[in-house]
């Protein structure tokens, strides 16, 4: 534990604040207004990295918080190029396997959905009453029999083309795209964040918007614990 991790959110917050400016304080506002808790993806055995990555870069370009990865044998590799820093706005959850992934999403409320051709349900007949997570298998096999066998149901992405199949991360970023428009649609607004998991997005986000952001919060801690120190929140 370093001296800053048992900070609370608006400690953080206050703290850093003077150090982030205004304009970056307006858009970590506006991203959080319009962040989509209700819509996750659930990544199975990728091992592209490029593949992994542009999925990472689309869920994060289109409102989602939460990506689920169930490592293959060569773990979760992602090409850090490709997703131009998407990952460190994002909760990249790892699972041991498919079916504590789908246990944990069940707890959550979610209904769990796996992209498969030929399903009877088209990606536009999802239902998005209720939180749902997008299941999406690797480039060449898909999703394995367990992930399949465990869904709540089975969706396909209607092709009008000769082609009947889309690369990975083109599949994910159309899936992902079309579910959280009808999702907010549905919702009635931008986003659905609570407001305890949005106010510690935002100090996690100010940590990572302020260079050198845990030496100033240590510092701080020091001065705020001397002997009559004041309250004020000067830098």
């Amino acid at each position: 534990m370093t001296p800053t991790d048992d900070l609370d959110d608006e400690q953080v917050i206050a703290w850093l604040g003077p150090f982030v400016s205004p304009e970056r304080q307006r858009r970590i506002t506006d991203v959080l207004a319009s962040r989509l808790a209700s819509v996750a993806v659930v990544l199975e055995n990728v091992y592209d990295p490029h593949n992994g990555a542009a999925c990472l870069r689309s869920a994060e370009a289109f409102g989602l918080q939460a990506v689920h990865v169930v490592p293959g044998p060569s773990g979760f590799p992602v090409a850090h190029k490709v997703t131009q820093g998407a990952d460190r706005w994002l909760d990249v959850v790892r699972h041991g396997s498919i079916e504590t992934c789908y246990a944990a999403l069940h707890e959550k409320g979610f209904r769990v959905a796996a992209a498969l051709p030929g399903a009877a349900v088209a990606l536009e007949q999802l239902p998005v009453d209720a939180p749902i997570a997008l299941v999406l298998g690797n480039e060449h096999e898909g999703l394995s029999a367990a992930a399949q066998a465990g869904a709540d149901l089975a969706f396909r992405i209607p092709h009008l083309g000769f082609v009947q199949s889309l690369n990975l991360s083109v599949a994910c970023a159309v899936s992902v795209h079309t579910t959280a428009a009808r999702r907010r649609a549905w919702l009635g607004t931008a986003g659905d964040l609570a407001a305890g998991p949005r106010r510690s997005l935002e100090a996690r986000w100010y940590l990572q918007s302020v260079e050198a952001a845990r030496e100033i919060l240590a510092r701080r801690r020091a001065e705020a614990e001397r002997p009559g120190a004041g309250t004020g929140n000067t830098p």
